[in-house]
């Protein structure tokens, strides 16, 4: 697994959808845990650069950290290692649904990119850019272990 650093020159709001069904398996876990706190090291998180939010989902989805959550590296690291695997059916639908309504509406920011990352087939990440109400798929694709 590899994650670059990330130089963001204007303000970003990134929501994390992390799977956490039975399609990742037990022993698959910690790989997910490990991208995303290699992830938040590497952003200069803070409420006037970078926020991050994370929505877990299986069966439901739910929100682990929004974007009004303390800001900070300590922060959002600590919130990581917290997670537990808790499996269940894919429901990626109810984790979209729930970042824009609970996480990307009531944080508001004038001029940061709203970008939505989310696991597709296990070790690939598709990044979702959402811009205002429209949703455009973009071309970050980040191979982990490759």
């Amino acid at each position: 697994m590899f994650v670059s650093a990330i130089d963001c020159r204007n303000p970003l709001d990134l929501v994390f959808l992390v799977d956490d069904s039975s399609s990742i398996r037990q022993t698959e876990w910690p790989e997910v845990l490990q991208f995303l706190m290699a992830v938040a090291r590497r952003i200069d998180v803070s409420p006037v650069t970078t926020r991050i939010g994370i929505v877990r989902y299986a069966t439901t989805a739910s929100v682990l950290y929004r974007l009004t959550s303390t800001q900070t590296q300590n922060a959002l690291i600590s919130s990581i290692s917290s997670i537990v695997h808790i499996g269940g059916s894919t429901n990626l639908a109810a984790a979209m649904a729930l970042a824009y309504q609970q996480v990307f509406l009531p944080a508001q920011r004038p001029g940061a990119a709203k970008v939505c990352c989310f696991n597709l087939l296990r070790h690939i990440t598709v990044t979702l850019m959402l811009i205002r109400t429209c949703c455009a798929v973009c071309l970050f694709v980040c191979l982990s272990g490759a």
